[in-house]
């Protein structure tokens, strides 16, 4: 069964290489996904050995925009590697690691897209295929003002909380990264929503939003997928 190990925070001012903390626990073959959001949209420059999961997802205004990439943990990487953009960026970022993975195909479905600011936030539905998926639900922000936010994850199904971060510089908030999960023992179709977003008079002009199903090694492989949906609301 895939399992959560660990995960790491990182909030960095305006740079074009910010350097990314990494789990401290997590073992080598464990699946690191690196969670990026900026306060303005970005593009990623060359990240070597990392592949990124899915698009860079930008929220219109453009207010923010987040990325995720991808590695599995083979004793190289210490304890911090260095993210690419194309420019400089005021970002923050979330590091998770999970073990049991399918190394050959680690993602099974994604979906992603913009959801209009609210208190509440549904990320998109995928459709699974397989048992024992590990479904993630990640959702990113650039809130006004210096607050941290906070959030409840999704009660039916049961969700469980893993990351729960705002990137804060100063008095300003960079980013806000928010991840829950749901080991989904039966295939078929699956979303996570996010409710009580506080607080709720922080000025928020939409959420990036994605939906991932992780492969559990006892999947026979067949590669990664080659689309990937965007969805909008």
């Amino acid at each position: 069964m895939i399992a959560f190990r660990d995960m790491a925070t990182t909030q960095r001012g305006s740079s074009i290489a910010p350097v990314l903390n990494l789990p401290p626990s997590a073992e080598v073959s464990d699946l690191l996904l690196a969670i990026a959001g900026s306060e303005t949209t970005h593009a990623l420059g060359l990240n070597p050995n990392w592949v990124q999961v899915g698009a860079t997802q930008a929220v219109p205004g453009p207010d923010s925009a987040c990325s995720i990439l991808r590695r599995f943990k083979d004793g190289s990487e210490g304890s911090q590697f260095t993210l690419n953009f194309s420019v400089a960026e005021n970002m923050g970022a979330v590091v998770v690691a999970y073990s049991d993975v399918d190394p050959s195909e680690p993602i099974h479905q994604i979906a992603q897209g913009v959801a209009p600011a609210g208190d509440s936030v549904s990320t998109p539905t995928i459709t699974t295929t397989v048992p024992n998926c590990m479904i993630l639900g990640i959702v990113e922000c650039d809130p006004s003002g210096g607050a941290a936010i906070s959030a409840s994850p999704d009660t039916s199904p049961g969700a469980t909380e893993r990351a729960d971060f705002t990137a804060i510089r100063s008095t300003f908030s960079d980013a806000w990264i928010y991840v829950q999960e749901f080991l989904q023992t039966s295939p078929g179709p699956v979303s996570l929503d996010l409710t009580g977003i506080t607080p709720s008079g922080v000025e928020i002009e939409g959420f990036s939003v994605f939906t991932i199903a992780l492969t559990p090694v006892s999947v026979p492989s067949g590669g990664d997928p080659l689309s990937v949906s965007v969805a909008g609301w």
